[in-house]
């Protein structure tokens, strides 16, 4: 794989952002060259959340900072992270990808979209997205995951005339949303494509999708940090969008890993990044789609256990996310990482890890947090429990932000 874009990332960071000018001072590092590109040490999330004022171009310096985009990830690994980009440059390295939709499923920036949001942001404050909302030129509709215990007949109606083209959505909240168009016994005449995301699946899921469906369902590999990294072509193989990340194989603890550097963003560049999702990357190859890259055969992690309630009832985990990312807009943000067990019917545990600066706030977050988990969650009808730790820990690949244990999945599935 061409590494040259990569590097010259890198040489612009070195140039322009505090932390990675440091820290090639403090390695010593020489001139970016192609071969030199592999010494330069890789960046963590937690290098990033450690030091989000030295990340930023000096490009954008005081008041032009209000120029760039602001992403946020979605908290899938239990952190949450803040991307700024050049909103030019984010445009940019959205253009692949929808290229080969367009080449592969003749879907286009234009085709009416469907997809299922948790979480908005206005500013630093989060809040509940409406039941139903739309972008500004009314062609992507997002619906609330948090409805979706049984649509009302209402959402159904307005999804109906909405008709979408295409469905952007969870593996877990397809499962979902297929069984309650089962039994309202709808479907969407215009639907032509479903991309999955956040989640990898079994080609078993993918068929059995595809066959009530009656459209191609796919896989979309991506991160808020980079944008899309690979997405599947029609003859099921997880192409690499080379325009638009590097990717170099990396160990994490013997299982095979990335790193990323996304190859458009200078406001705030990501330069062999860790991912931590395990994976196989194959080297560049013809395929029978037409295009010729790097390509990912097995990706593991990113899975989503549904919440376990008694009867036919179903509660998405996002629901908690919603609850620490609220409480971290209230206190200014003393959560740093979370992890949430299920450990029976009718027993949730959030573990949370705090600044050390709020160490003495322990009872405020947890009265203020179990105030808005009952103000959000209380017709679930759980018990709650809050433990503070020091660190959670993970293998190289990202942990799920939500596990039940073994026996609740097995009843889930039932």
């Amino acid at each position: 794989m061409n590494n040259r874009k990569a590097v010259q990332i890198l040489r612009e960071a070195i140039n322009h952002v505090p932390y990675y000018q440091k820290l090639a001072e403090k390695i010593n590092f020489g001139d970016v060259q192609e071969e030199t590109f592999f010494e330069f040490p890789p960046l963590k999330k937690q290098d990033v959340l450690d030091n989000p004022d030295l990340m930023i171009s000096d490009e954008y310096k005081n008041q032009k900072i209000k120029q760039l985009r602001v992403e946020r990830t979605s908290g899938s690994t239990g952190l949450f992270m803040n991307v700024f980009w050049n909103p030019e440059e984010f445009y940019q390295s959205n253009l692949n990808v929808w290229r080969l939709r367009k080449k592969w499923y003749n879907i286009s920036p234009f085709s009416k979209c469907l997809s299922f949001s948790t979480l908005e942001y206005a500013g630093s404050r989060v809040y509940k997205p409406e039941e139903i909302d739309f972008d500004y030129s009314q062609r992507s509709m997002y619906v609330s995951k948090q409805i979706l215990n049984d649509l009302p007949i209402e959402t159904i109606d307005s999804i109906l005339s909405f008709d979408p083209e295409w469905i952007r959505i969870q593996p877990s909240i397809l499962v979902r949303l297929t069984t309650i168009m089962k039994k309202k016994d709808v479907t969407f005449p215009s639907l032509r494509y479903i991309e999955l995301l956040g989640e990898m699946t079994m080609p078993s899921f993918q068929k059995s999708m595809e066959e009530y469906w009656h459209v191609p369902v796919t896989n979309m590999y991506g991160a808020t940090e980079v944008n899309t990294i690979a997405l599947e072509c029609p003859h099921h193989r997880l192409h690499v969008l080379e325009h638009n990340v590097y990717l170099e194989p990396y160990k994490i603890d013997e299982k095979k890993s990335i790193l990323v550097t996304g190859l458009h963003n200078t406001a705030m560049p990501i330069i062999r990044y860790v991912l931590g999702d395990e994976l196989t990357l194959h080297n560049s190859e013809k395929c029978s789609c037409g295009v010729e890259s790097s390509y990912i055969s097995e990706i593991k992690g990113r899975t989503t256990d549904s919440v376990v309630l008694e009867g036919d009832k179903y509660a998405s985990p996002y629901l908690f996310v919603f609850c620490i990312d609220k409480i971290n807009s209230i206190l200014n943000r003393p959560i740093v990482q979370f992890k949430i067990v299920q450990k029976t019917v009718k027993e949730i545990c959030l573990y949370l890890v705090i600044e050390e600066s709020y160490k003495n706030w322990e009872d405020t977050i947890r009265n203020e947090l179990l105030d808005i988990i009952q103000e959000s969650c209380g017709d679930l009808e759980l018990n709650y429990s809050i433990m503070f730790l020091k660190e959670i820990k993970s293998t190289g690949n990202k942990f799920k932000f939500f596990e039940c244990s073994p026996e609740l999945v097995r009843k889930n599935d039932e």
